[in-house]
């Protein structure tokens, strides 16, 4: 599937936005050195006069077309030849009247013959990333940001090491979002409050969208609230079909923090419709909670617990690093 239809329309719009800019830049210089250099002037307007020439040429139905437009074109480019060479003894650059385009490549257009241009696609996934969080947030939650020395190299009281678990987990999930595909496993992070769980989605869901893949992220709240205004605001755009589409069609959808929502018969079926539709058609979840399996069983249902129990199980170790992170000592302002 890819990047959603509004993320390319934002794409193209920033990509038309720049051409324009090059265009209105060009159009400037232009101007000023019809105004600055003698001369100059003259010979823009040969040039300017290019195309009227043609379509006199076409429209006198000359039994010699081909000589008449070939000559225009040779009168057109040493025009252009004697601009260069008046540019040049000016001090100027010989390319000055010639569009400067962000993309040469293309020429801010977006596609080079019938490929799309590689400028499109990189602005694209800067919007998609746009869409998954604030830059703060993406500038914390990556993998080189994860902490592990935040996460005690003793054992606890079950006898497991944190630390080495949750080297594990960073393990995983770099090699999740590596080797991403539409038909990767689903994954259920198991684990108390400031784990890392999170961090780990967030970190996990840029790469997957920097490789060319659509993904959404949202906390339980965001999301329970996103379809309650679809199901019940009346003339709501996009409308509840559009948007269930869009969640249960992504490449890869990130619920965080389940069991942090306003519970009702409404976010329990909605949370189930969307996570068992994602299920019944291949496509990969991840979900993170603070709760346990049997807390899942008690606040939702067995039919959730059930569908939940497919994912591949990650159980984040350790104790609140935000605490941690809080109480470290700032460092001095410079």
């Amino acid at each position: 599937m890819g990047y959603s239809r509004e993320v390319y329309q934002k794409a193209a719009a920033r990509l038309g936005e720049r051409r324009r800019q090059s265009v209105d830049r060009n159009l400037a210089q232009i101007e000023q050195v019809r105004a600055q250099v003698p001369g100059a002037a003259a010979l823009l307007d040969q040039l300017a006069q290019t195309s009227a020439k043609i379509s006199r040429a076409v429209l006198s139905h000359g039994t010699d077309l081909a000589a008449v437009i070939d000559k225009i074109r040779r009168e057109n480019e040493e025009t252009q030849a004697r601009l260069r060479s008046l540019l040049a003894s000016r001090g100027l650059r010989e390319d000055l009247l010639e569009p400067q385009y962000f993309c040469p490549l293309c020429q801010d257009e977006g596609w080079v013959e019938d490929r799309q241009c590689s400028c499109i696609k990189r602005l694209a996934a800067e919007c998609a990333l746009e869409e998954l969080a604030s830059p703060e947030e993406l500038q914390r939650s990556t993998f080189s940001a994860f902490r592990l020395d935040y996460y005690p190299d003793r054992p606890d009281a079950s006898g497991r090491i944190p630390r080495a678990g949750m080297e594990r987990i960073l393990r995983r999930c770099m090699e999740y979002s590596r080797s991403f595909s539409p038909k990767s496993p689903s994954l259920l992070m198991l684990g108390a409050t400031g784990l890392g769980k999170s961090h780990l989605s967030l970190a996990i869901a840029q790469n997957v969208v920097k490789s060319g893949f659509g993904a959404v992220y949202r906390s339980c709240q965001q999301l329970v609230r996103q379809l309650e205004q679809a199901r019940f605001s009346p003339g709501q755009q996009p409308g509840e079909e559009a948007v269930f589409s869009a969640l249960a069609g992504c490449d890869l959808m990130i619920i965080d923090d389940l069991g942090s929502e306003f519970a009702n018969s409404f976010s329990g079926a909605a949370l189930y419709n969307l996570i068992n539709t994602r299920l019944v058609e291949g496509r990969p979840t991840i979900v993170s909670t603070n709760l346990t399996v049997a807390q899942i069983q008690q606040q939702y249902s067995d039919r959730l617990l059930s569908r939940l129990s497919t994912y591949e199980i990650l159980y984040f170790l350790g104790e609140d690093i935000r605490m941690k992170i809080s109480t470290e000592p700032q460092s001095p302002s410079l």
